[in-house]
């Protein structure tokens, strides 16, 4: 697991999203499941042009699981 900051990722690639763990703030870089990501444009009109989209997954990375399931 490639630990680094959820503000600094390290991407690895441009289908890639971001796994970050809530507990101890573990994040690595996983590749995406399906071929088109899904809802990356806002719903209403900004006025920015969109350039780039991210997808972040939060939740326990296997350590802290093991942790929480342990209690």
């Amino acid at each position: 697991m490639t630990v680094a900051s959820p503000a600094r990722p390290e991407r690895r690639a441009a289908g890639a999203h971001r796994l970050v763990c809530r507990s101890c703030g573990a994040a690595e870089d996983v590749d995406r499941a399906a071929e088109h990501d899904p809802c990356l444009e806002p719903a209403t009109g900004t006025g920015f042009r969109i350039e780039a989209a991210e997808v972040t997954f939060r939740g326990l990375c296997p350590a802290c699981r093991a942790r929480a399931d342990g209690d």
